[in-house]
């Protein structure tokens, strides 16, 4: 009797713990989901990476039904003054909408590179607001480019949108 207990316990906790390491699982797809994710009414979202001497920081909201903000936030992190290139914006915002397969309030900058000499903590800022339709689906890109010795390019994963 005692030998079916005992199997009957181990089976029951190897049950739950497979269960738990499922649940883990699904929790940490739909984490990552939620993050590439932002529907309207949401709470603000806010997306940061790190690359080398810099640190890119993005926070998206909405205020109103139709549109949808997107702040940038670009800080040099290193130590010493430096000189770096970059494009005539510091970070860009894209908003395709995917059933038109188009861009929305699409900015086109021109293709000239700009010097400029930064401090250490130094922030750039940007804004852009988007006008969305309802009931329609987006896919938003972040990204800066900047060159300080090497190009490097810090872009988020594409957010989808849902209005």
């Amino acid at each position: 009797m005692k030998k079916k207990a005992t199997l009957f316990t181990a089976i029951l906790a190897a049950s739950v713990l497979l269960a738990a390491c499922g649940n883990s699982e699904t929790g940490t797809a739909e984490k990552q989901e939620e993050r590439n994710s932002f529907t309207t009414g949401q709470e603000p979202m806010t997306v940061e990476k790190e690359s080398g001497s810099f640190h890119l920081l993005a926070k998206i909201y909405s205020r109103s039904s139709d549109t949808l903000t997107v702040e940038g936030r670009l800080t040099y992190t290193g130590e010493k003054p430096a000189t770096i290139h970059h494009g005539m914006a510091m970070m860009r915002f894209g908003m395709m909408d995917q059933q038109k397969n188009e861009s929305v309030d699409e900015m086109v900058f021109p293709d000239i590179a700009y010097k400029s000499k930064v401090k250490p903590s130094q922030t750039f800022h940007e804004k852009r607001t988007f006008n969305l339709d309802e009931g329609r689906k987006y896919v938003l890109t972040i990204e800066s480019t900047i060159s300080e010795k090497k190009p490097k390019i810090i872009s988020f994963d594409p957010i989808a949108i849902s209005w």
